[in-house]
Formats: structure tokens, sequence, C-alpha cells
């Protein structure tokens, strides 16, 4: 009676049937240099066939646990993580003491056995952190949605390349088939399928470039900074600081390291270089002026003269050259050598907020670049209505220096500096991997750029001219001319008093300017951009343009050596 029910339960009774994960593919640098690997290590673990639990005091002891956790607390969590198995993990990633004193141990007590661990492992730390992101665990809500996470030393990929890239990076789980006998011993195998590594992925970035650009924030509190290829849009190098060592998520993070972690306040799990919002501040002039050099509204010549402030309706807006009483006469050149605000505040009033947001979409404002990192964000512009309006003319004024309701991310801001050395509608990426990447679509959208040649190449002397004689001097390099821009940018409002009183650079941290340098070079053939933002920097010129002008020697010094 009921032969297929009771056929179908011994024959679950008969058959075991075990899942192994499969190592992750391995992620590269341009060159070939391992980012992020999979390697092997050891694990104690518990053989419920075999064990006798007279020995767990001896077996916590020698790998310092609590022995007051029974056996059993183990079981049960490794029948919540990945179901019922007859091989119980007890402790992951043994020193080598470790293992001798195990495998001492089981040699005289049958079900303690040592068996290896696929672990994660980023050779370069802190170095490439944000970019590559790191692995964990997955979670019951992964498992839900993921049925092959079920498996002893799964792993997900939770920030950078490592998620976004998680499906292609997973490879296929191994099977294997074991015939055990009444008391669950395994008599014989029945049938084997191997797991297969994940599929590599290469990156655009050069790590020693990495480096050396991590080096030349080390001093630097909290920033980021981003350097393209502009002929290609290689994403060479981008750093986030501070950093944090993608390694520690390989094991299990302890409460004390997770609470570190979460309760920095610098925030070192974000990567500025994609999720960072910061008004660009002057570093956006270039676009105000290349929008209305392009519809008439100036020329070359077109001269505004700046007395250090700027009055709509009963408002000043002051230039930060109103201590001297403003910088005189300016054309655009000129203005952009200085960064003049009352010159393009005066732009600004003629042109009209429409045109400037549309030049901005072009230059990649407020649109995600689709770098391939998920935790990109697009920034913000300002809707044409509410500046449009003659009431909110002062908001026009505000965009026309990077202030106000317009926002980006450092990446954005490398897009706008490639944009404006080619001409090109450069896009970013961060994959090397033909077959993985939009290579060829990319090439389709690097089309030119609506702008003429005579405006463009009035904003490249501007901003050539700021690093020669301007605002952007401590950039320079020597062995090649740097065209940039300075920004520093408000995080708050400054008040009459501290005007008058010059009380601004007694601010404490968190309330001091944001510091922001652009550029490119060389100047005559641009090969290279650079974005640097240093937080509560308070000056772009002296703080975020020495920095700069480091990563952009270092960054030709990569380009030109062996490939």
């Amino acid at each position: 009676m009921n032969n297929d029910k009771y056929k179908l339960l011994a024959e679950k009774n008969r058959i075991y049937t075990t899942y192994s994960a499969a190592p992750r593919g391995t992620i590269f640098d341009r060159r070939g240099n391992a980012l992020a690997t999979s390697s092997f290590s050891y694990r104690a673990a518990i053989d419920l066939n075999q064990y006798n639990a007279s020995n767990w005091e001896h077996l916590c002891k020698i790998l310092s646990l609590d022995p007051n956790v029974p056996l059993s607390t183990y079981v049960n969590k490794q029948i919540h993580s990945v179901g019922p198995t007859l091989v119980i993990p007890i402790k992951d990633q043994l020193t080598w003491r470790e293992i001798a004193a195990v495998e001492l141990l089981s040699s005289q007590a049958p079900g303690i056995v040592v068996i290896p661990q696929i672990v994660r492992v980023y050779p370069y730390g802190c170095d490439c952190c944000h970019c590559v992101g790191y692995v964990t665990r997955p979670s019951q809500e992964d498992i839900s949605n993921n049925a092959n996470l079920k498996v002893l030393d799964a792993s997900i990929g939770k920030m950078g390349i490592e998620r976004y890239f998680d499906a292609t990076l997973q490879g296929e789980i191994g099977i294997k088939q074991i015939e055990v006998n009444a008391a669950r011993r395994m008599v014989r195998l029945i049938d084997e399928k191997r797991s297969t590594k994940g599929k590599d992925v290469f990156l655009t970035i050069d790590i020693e470039l990495q480096k050396e650009i991590r080096s030349i924030m080390q001093d630097v509190r909290c920033g980021a900074i981003v350097v393209l290829d502009i002929k290609t849009g290689d994403i060479l190098a981008s750093v986030s600081v501070p950093t944090f060592d993608p390694n520690l998520f390989s094991k299990a993070v302890t409460a004390k390291e997770w609470h570190e972690l979460m309760n920095d306040k610098d925030l070192p799990l974000i990567n500025r270089a994609v999720s960072g919002i910061y008004a660009p501040g002057s570093a956006f002039k270039p676009i105000v002026a290349i929008a209305a050099l392009n519809n008439g509204t100036i020329s070359g010549s077109t001269r505004f003269f700046c007395s250090g402030y700027y009055e709509v309706n009963r408002s000043r807006f002051h230039c930060h050259s109103w201590r001297i009483g403003g910088h005189g006469s300016m054309d655009v050149v000129r203005a952009l050598e200085k960064s003049c605000d009352v010159f393009f505040y005066n732009v600004a009033a003629k042109l009209g907020a429409s045109p400037i947001i549309n030049a901005a979409k072009d230059f990649g404002f407020g649109a995600k670049t689709n770098v391939e990192l998920p935790e990109e964000k697009k920034g913000q512009l300002p809707p044409h209505g509410a500046t449009l309006q003659k009431q909110y003319v002062g908001q026009t004024i505000n965009l026309s220096i990077g202030q106000g309701q317009l926002t980006a991310t450092p990446l954005q801001l490398a897009v706008m500096t490639t944009r404006l050395a080619s001409g090109q509608r450069v896009v970013p990426h961060l994959i090397k991997n033909i077959e993985l990447s939009c290579a060829e679509e990319t090439q389709i959208k690097c089309d030119r750029l609506p702008y003429s040649t005579s405006a463009f190449n009035f904003v490249r002397a501007g901003m050539a001219a700021v690093v020669k004689s301007g605002t952007g001097v401590r950039a320079q390099a020597g062995a090649f001319g740097i065209a940039g821009k300075t920004g520093s940018t408000q995080v708050c409002r400054i008040t009459k008093e501290e005007r008058q009183q010059g009380k601004i650079a007694e601010r404490p941290y968190h309330l001091k300017d944001h510091a922001i340098f652009v550029g490119y070079a060389p100047v005559e053939n641009p090969r290279i951009a650079v974005v640097v933002i240093v937080e509560h920097g308070e000056s772009g010129g002296r703080v975020a343009a020495p920095l700069a002008g480091k990563a952009l020697i270092a960054a030709m010094r990569c380009l030109d050596g062996p490939r």
C-alpha cells in the first residue's frame, strides 16, 4: 500500500545530496594584477556521523571558543543558514597552530575534522576597496531570492564591482549525491558535478596609479580623486577617503568591528567618487561660459566690470575679491583665470537659466553616467520653471557660480572635464572586458557636442590661464601644461558679520567650504582628466590644486609606461 510514497521516502533516506560553493571569478586591474581573488583556507568542523560530544570542552579550549555555547547552537545556526547537513562548521580560517591542534585531537576523537574553505582575498586591501567592493555571507533574504546561495561558503557581492557583477562572478555550485546506510554513513558515491569558477572581470583601473593617488590623499580626512583617460573614457584611478579593509568582510565581522564602521562620522563605506554629492562651485563656470559663448550672449571680447559685488532686487551677491574692491574690467578668459563671480553674475542675468541647464545636461550633470558601480548617484539640476521666473532671478545668479540647486558627484565633474577638453560626449567606464562592457555602444555615443569650436577655444584658454597665472597656479606640473578650474563651495551661508569681521576661516571643520579642482593635461593634446575634492578643505586653489598636479604627473607616467 502507498508504494510510491514510501519508495520516495526510502530513496530520500538512502541518498544524501551535498552542495559546494564555487570559487568566485577573479577581478583584475588593466595590467592583469589580481584585485580580488579566491583562495583556500581551513576550518574546524564536526562530522555528526562520528562525533562524540564528550570532547566538546577540549575542542573549545584549543580553538578559543566559549565552552558554554553548546554544539546544538552551531547546528541550529547551520540549519538556519544552509539547511540540514552532516558537517557543522565550528571555526573558520584556522591558524597553522590551530590546525595542528585539531588534527592531533581528531586522531583521538573521531568526528572532529579540518576541511578546506573558500575565502575571498583582496591583495591590495584598502587601496581599491570602494571600486572593487567586498563580499559577505548571504542573508536570509538573499537566499530566498537565490537558492544557489544556500551553500556552505556561499558569498554575495555587497558593494562595487563585486555587487554589480555578482551573478557573473558567482560561478556554478558543485553537487554530490552519496548513498548512505541506516546509520547515515557513506556507502558509495553515486554522482558528482564539480563546481565551476565564476567568470573573471578586468577593470580599467591601474592599481599602481591607484596606490600612488591614495598616497597623494594620505593627509586628507575626507574626499575623492577621479582620473579619466580622455580618449577612451577609461577610469584609471578612483580613490575615496577614508577607506576600509574589504578583507574584514571575508570572515564573520565582529560586533565591535561593525560598530566602529557604522559609527565612524567620516563614513568610510561611502564611495565619495560616485556617491558623494557636492555643489561644484566655481568649477561650474566653464559650463556657463560655453553656453553663453555658443548662443552669442557674449563674445570673447565682452567685458563686465567687477566692483566686488552684484545687486539684484536689493540683494547683494559678493565676489571673492570683495576685500580689494573687485577685479575691475573682465573678459571671459580673464574671468575664468581669476574666477570672477561678478562677471558670471552678469552673464547669467543676460543668458537666463534655461541655456545653462541645457548645457549642464550636455556635459553630464543631472544624470547617472551608468558606470558599473551600483552606488552611483545622479546629483541634481534645478527645475527650469523656478529659475526662469523673474522673481527667482537670484537662483539663476547663484546657479552661475555652481551653487544653489545644483550638485554633482566627482565622477560627473570628471565627465564634464573630459568633454570640455575633447569636445566629445565621452562616457566613463570601469570594465575592460569587451564582452562585459558596452564598449561598442560607448563609441557610438561618443559623438561631438553641439558647441562651436570658438566657444570651446575661449573656455580652454581660460582654463589654461587658471593654472598658468590664475587661481590654480599650485597645480602646475612643470613638464607639461595643465588646464583647470578651482572651486570652493559653501556648505553654509556666510553671514554679514562673518564677512565684515573676517571670521570665516575660524569656522569648525564641518562648516568650512569644500575645496575642488577639475583639470586636464597636456593642454595641447589632452589625454588625462582629473577631479579632486577635499571636503571642508576651504580653498580649491590652495588645497585641491596641488593634489591635482601630483595626480596628473602620476597619471601621465602611467599612460607612458609599459602596457
